[in-house]
């Protein structure tokens, strides 16, 4: 089954950062695809249903790196951090924060 269950079931605030960064993600993708799973199969077959699983199967791709790195605790301190804030701002619900740090993040701050 799942090789992150042990880490998923765990209490969040005794996670290493690493931990909080890749359960915090995988709940994430989890209830997303649960979403995607209780929509009808006539729905899944429209243009909007094809694109939305089209968009969840490429991005839980496109995160199989973060997450091996995150088990392996070989994320970078500057990703660790900035993703920690992340998480943090998701889990007070302040999701504008979130979007300022992800984009420092993803594209830099430079002058």
């Amino acid at each position: 089954m799942d090789k992150d269950l042990k880490r998923m079931k765990a209490n969040f605030d005794e996670l290493c950062d690493e931990d909080k960064i890749l359960v915090f993600f995988k709940r994430l993708l989890n209830e997303w695809n649960q979403e995607l799973n209780e929509m009808g199969e006539a729905e899944k077959r429209t243009a909007k249903g094809k694109s939305m699983v089209a968009t969840f199967k490429q991005c839980a791709r496109y995160l199989n790196p973060l997450f091996k790195f995150s088990r392996k605790k070989v994320l970078p301190d500057d990703i660790r951090q900035a993703l920690l804030v992340v998480v943090e701002c998701c889990m007070k619900r302040d999701y504008l924060a979130a979007m300022d740090q992800y984009i420092k993040l993803a594209i830099g701050n430079a002058p």
